[in-house]
């Protein structure tokens, strides 16, 4: 449990962490897309979908590999992980793109100015939107 009056977060275990600014981070759900559910299973093979750490480190590996990359979805997780591959087009190592139905990154958690703003960030990252 948090008690933020006194800024502690109480753990199962007993054990209490004082704390200066207290993020709750509740995770998410990847979502799949629709239209992969009735692809070939050559094209499923060259996609990969992000739900643990594990994932990331198979992307590495495929990407050593490719010319370009595409991420779908434009939430935080998507947005993260294309600025993180956008290093890699910075070096000319990989094209990289992002796709996503909403007008801007985020767009469907923050107000359009900041959505427009973040979109802006993510192309200063070497990503193509």
């Amino acid at each position: 449990s948090i008690d933020a009056e006194n800024q502690i977060a109480h753990l199962e275990d007993g054990a209490k962490i004082k704390y200066g600014k207290c993020l709750l981070a509740t995770g998410g759900k990847p979502k799949n897309l629709a239209v992969l559910s009735n692809v070939p299973e050559d094209v499923m093979e060259k996609v990969t979908l992000f739900r643990k750490v594990e994932d990331f480190h198979n992307l590495d590996s495929i990407l050593k590999k490719s010319k370009s990359v595409t991420v779908f979805g434009g939430g935080f997780l998507g947005s993260e992980l294309a600025c993180a591959l956008g290093q890699r087009a910075k070096l000319g190592l990989l094209e990289v793109n992002q796709a996503f139905q909403e007008a801007g990154n985020m767009a469907k958690v923050l107000p359009d100015y900041l959505s427009e703003w973040t979109t802006e960030k993510v192309k200063s990252e070497g990503v193509n939107i």
